[in-house]
């Protein structure tokens, strides 16, 4: 009797044990088939940062560099009133100095702000236009490229320079036509010779000098700086020479005695921070100011109606 009791006891025990299994299996079912997977939101890229503004002038056009410290996303708009081109940056923060002055045929100005800083950073460059013109504006990298005139003519000035080397007069033997002589009859004992008339050499036009100066025009490439110093005429009478602490280039235009640019052009890179421009009663001066503290070389060539500055890397000033 007591046998069949403990049997009993352990049959109903086991019968709840998978009753109870069941039922927890059932409702892990249905919570499966009930539950919605959580989708996580992906973080938004890290943003860039505005790292060089330049300009430069390849191909026949002008052309604004952004380069920031990655890929940019970027829009574009050419507005009016005054006339310019905008170019926002996305997810884009600015921490450059602002404005540059260019003052070129196309470009007056560039300027960079932060115009949102929250959630996204938004920057905004603002490029001055001189006149209507069209642009095109292209993705490299880590580089935004804002082409000027992509579609339009190129005017004369914006070509590039072919620089007159300085000019010498070759002087060739003139042989002026023989003219017919008359058959001459002399007596025996004379020696008097015909004489045959001499024809002068052309003269030469003379240069008209330059009284002032128009435009200083920077042109900026990955090996070299190049300054356009623009004239009325020609600019071949000056006076060049560099000073230390600090580093300088100086140019004398002499009789030059007005200019219609600013007291002063701000430029970007490495070699060059500043031109400024000095009025004296019998010249106009120029004044390169270098950043490396040791200076570094400069070449002086002369066109038709322009003198060219160029610095490239290197060591040093020449010497004098």
């Amino acid at each position: 009797m007591l046998r069949r009791r403990s049997m009993l006891k352990v049959g109903c025990v086991t019968l709840i044990v998978f009753v109870l299994t069941a039922l927890d299996g059932a409702a892990l079912h249905a919570a499966g088939n009930d539950a919605k997977p959580v989708a996580k939101e992906s973080p938004s890229p890290s943003p860039a940062a505005l790292k060089e503004i330049r300009v430069v002038y390849q191909e026949g056009l002008w052309h604004v560099v952004l380069t920031g410290s990655q890929p940019m996303t970027y829009r574009a708009l050419k507005v009016g009133d005054p006339l310019r081109v905008l170019v926002d940056l996305p997810n884009t923060s600015n921490g450059l100095q602002s404005p540059l002055t260019v003052n070129n045929e196309v470009i007056s100005t560039v300027k960079a702000a932060a115009v949102v800083t929250e959630p996204e950073p938004l920057t905004r460059v603002e490029i001055g236009l001189n006149r209507d013109t069209s642009f095109r504006i292209k993705g490299v990298g880590e580089k935004v490229w804002v082409s000027l005139g992509a579609t339009a003519p190129v005017p004369p000035a914006a070509t590039p320079l072919q620089v007159e080397p300085l000019k010498t007069v070759e002087r060739g033997k003139i042989q002026p036509p023989e003219p017919k002589r008359p058959e001459i009859t002399l007596p025996p004992t004379s020696s008097a010779v015909p004489t045959v008339p001499f024809t002068p050499p052309a003269q030469t036009k003379r240069k008209t000098m330059a009284t002032k100066i128009l435009a200083i025009e920077p042109v900026a490439t990955s090996q070299e700086l190049k300054v356009y110093v623009r004239g009325n005429g020609s600019l071949g009478r000056y006076n060049a020479f560099h000073l230390s602490g600090p580093p300088r280039v100086v140019v004398d235009f002499l009789d030059v005695h007005s200019t219609q640019t600013t007291d002063s052009v701000t430029l970007t890179g490495a070699l060059v921070k500043q031109v400024r421009v000095g009025r004296h009663g019998d010249k106009v001066r120029l004044v390169f100011d270098v950043i490396p503290v040791s200076g570094i070389p400069y070449q002086i060539t002369e066109g038709a109606d322009r003198l060219v500055v160029s610095f490239k890397p290197g060591p040093g000033f020449s010497s004098r």
